[in-house]
């Protein structure tokens, strides 16, 4: 697995438009570190972690490139040739997604802190407010990446689950935007058992969105903490790739 994990990162590294790509969405990240207009650093900090939730949109970019149209390009099929087993295939190329995850989330911090740290460096503040600043970003950091984890793993499953290119980007980007708003939000009176039932099953879930820690839907639901948010990851990690092995194993790879 970690020679397979090797060379799937190396692969990664190979992909020029991947990196253009990345490299455009840093040059944005250093951008917005300029221009948000903090006085301080405690400012600076808190921006940072109130941007967190752009990180479950950029998974899928993630998940296609470790993919690399792997599927439509022979790729696959010379690996399955070779004898590689495709539980390796499969999962080799999801963790090379969630290594390549993890760097990418460490630079943009310090592509963003960089670009800051110039214009608030010398702005006075509060120890009391750094700490506090400093405290908020931890939190909100460990409640963000393992949600990260788990959307990574269900857009790298819609990645290959699909021979028509989008549409897994489709049902990814539709999931995260409007399936999980709805759940959050849904709220069923005068139906009866049937909508007593919808209602308890959206309130059950609610913690367990991978947006549910980033926005919040009213007093009714009180944001996740990090215990919960680990949980949702690893729940989503699972299940996810449990149905993607599934549905890889049954596929016939071609061409």
């Amino acid at each position: 697995m970690l020679n397979y994990l090797s060379a799937e990162l190396w692969r990664m590294s190979r992909r020029r438009i991947a990196w253009l790509g990345w490299a455009l969405f840093l040059i944005l990240t250093a951008l917005a570190g300029l221009l948000w207009g903090m006085t301080n650093m405690a400012e600076a900090m808190e921006a940072f972690a109130d941007l967190l939730l752009l990180g479950v949109y950029l998974v899928y970019p993630l998940a296609a490139w470790a993919d690399g149209e792997a599927s439509r390009g022979g790729q696959l099929r010379n690996e399955a040739a070779f004898g590689l087993p495709r539980t390796r295939i499969y999962l080799g190329k999801l963790w090379a997604a969630l290594i390549a995850g993890l760097a990418l989330f460490l630079l943009t911090a310090a592509v963003f802190f960089g670009a800051t740290i110039p214009l608030v460096g010398g702005a006075p503040v509060g120890e009391e407010a750094l700490l506090f600043a400093r405290a908020y970003l931890i939190r909100e950091t460990l409640i963000a990446l393992p949600r990260y984890v788990g959307a990574l793993a269900l857009a790298y499953l819609l990645c290959t689950a699909f021979r028509m290119p989008g549409l897994g980007a489709v049902l990814f980007y539709l999931y995260i935007t409007f399936g999980e708003l709805t759940l959050a939000a849904i709220e069923i009176n005068g139906l009866g058992l049937v909508g007593a039932l919808l209602d308890t099953f959206a309130r059950a879930v609610r913690p367990y969105l991978l947006t549910g820690a980033f926005i919040s839907y009213g007093d009714t639901f009180a944001r996740p903490g990090v215990a919960v948010s680990w949980a949702t990851g690893l729940l989503w990690l699972v299940f996810t790739s449990a149905a993607g092995l599934f549905l890889f194993r049954r596929r016939e790879i071609r061409s």
